[in-house]
């Protein structure tokens, strides 16, 4: 009877981290969809203020930061930049948390952070 209360609680530690680690898998995917839906948001932004500030240089080279859709354009970036380094915080706090990284779970090499030109640090 002994082994098979061994067998039996081994059962449960088992389950219990992989209830745990799918929480966590979870929670990952969520920051993950949320990050792409900001950088969904800033690609259109970014888009838009580029046609703003064609339409203006084609115009008459008119002082583009004097217009005010392109202001406001411009801090609909500044916002969703500063959103996305909020997500990537949390991310990075998540898993500095829990300990592992699910590259790193999987046996893969970390990712490692890009500046805002593209370049790996």
């Amino acid at each position: 009877m002994s082994a098979f209360q061994d067998i039996k609680a081994g059962f449960r530690k088992i389950s219990k981290t992989v209830i745990s680690r799918t929480d966590e898998l979870a929670e990952e995917a969520a920051l993950a969809v949320k990050k792409k839906a900001v950088e969904a948001h800033l690609s259109e932004a970014y888009e838009k203020l580029g046609r703003i500030a064609y339409q203006l240089l084609a115009k008459d080279g008119a002082a583009i930061r004097d217009d005010e859709e392109f202001l406001v354009v411009s801090c609909e970036i500044s916002r969703l930049r500063k959103e996305l380094s909020l997500l990537d915080k949390n991310a990075r706090k998540s898993k500095e948390q829990t300990g592992t990284d699910a590259s790193t779970a999987k046996g893969e090499a970390p990712e490692t952070e890009k500046t805002e030109d593209g370049k790996s640090e």
